[in-house]
């Protein structure tokens, strides 16, 4: 599956999320981030945000995303490093005209 997030360290509790930067608008405020494992997509796992980037990097598959790290708040036993998933991340409603204005902005920038 593709990747959007990776277990980070070595005890599990840590994890790096990887928000595209056409859907970070989501990350205003105080977002609700929650991950599910491939392995285990039936299990949500709640997460609280430790650091994030205020600018977006390049990644391996050629976008731009902001990196999130995010420590996971129960203990999950079985974790491994390198371990992927998928994250939910979801946040305040965002005004149309600033979606618009960014998406544009985006748009005109990929030229």
């Amino acid at each position: 599956g593709e990747r959007l997030f990776d277990i980070f360290s070595d005890t599990g509790m840590i994890a790096e999320i990887m928000v595209n930067e056409k859907d970070a608008s989501v990350l205003e405020g105080s977002p609700r981030i929650k991950l599910f494992l491939h392995t285990r997509p039936e299990l949500p796992i709640p997460v609280k945000i430790l650091s994030s980037r205020y600018y977006p990097e390049l990644t391996e598959q050629n976008i731009y995303s902001y990196n999130l790290k995010v420590e996971m708040e129960n203990n999950v036993p079985g974790l491994r490093y390198g371990m992927r998933g998928v994250a939910r991340v979801t946040g305040e409603r965002v005004k149309l005209g600033y979606y618009l204005f960014r998406s544009l902005v985006l748009w005109y920038r990929g030229l």
